[in-house]
């Protein structure tokens, strides 16, 4: 139910003539950052459905479970750094709007190379935390070598 906002918003008709090359870019950039919100949001729903947060002792008779809920959780993740990121560009698209002078665009688009990168960074250390990745949510099918956090 707390999507349904995002898609309103995002069906509503685009800005003014002068500003259209943003507008455009926003959108699409809103598209992209409603289907990432939708994931992550659905990770979190499905992950505490199979005992995500929980004890391990909760899981010593549920295995399957706790390989769904490690998933979940793995994904969660991975689709929470892309919508924070996107979130990001997207109040950047705002400011620039609003930007009078040169080095307020310099301000912006700093800020906004290092959002990118940061979460790039935390997006590849997420996935290579595990090699293989899949040990992340199967520790009980072999070994790997796990980064902890």
């Amino acid at each position: 139910m707390r999507d349904i906002p995002y898609l309103s918003q995002s069906l509503r008709p685009c800005c003014n003539g002068e500003s259209m090359e943003f507008c455009n870019t926003a959108l699409l950039i809103q598209l992209a950052l409603q289907f990432f919100n939708i994931g992550f949001g659905t990770c979190i729903i499905l992950g505490s459905t199979f005992g995500m947060g929980k004890k391990l002792v909760y899981f010593e008779e549920l295995m399957a479970s706790f390989c769904t809920a490690m998933l979940c959780f793995c994904l969660g993740q991975l689709f929470y750094v892309v919508t924070s990121v996107l979130v990001r560009l997207l109040i950047t698209i705002t400011l620039v709007r609003l930007a009078v002078d040169n080095l307020h665009w310099g301000i912006l688009f700093a800020a906004t190379v290092l959002s990118i990168v940061a979460g790039t960074i935390f997006f590849f250390f997420a996935i290579s935390r595990c090699t293989p990745v899949a040990y992340y949510w199967n520790r009980n099918y072999g070994r790997g070598p796990l980064l902890e956090h």
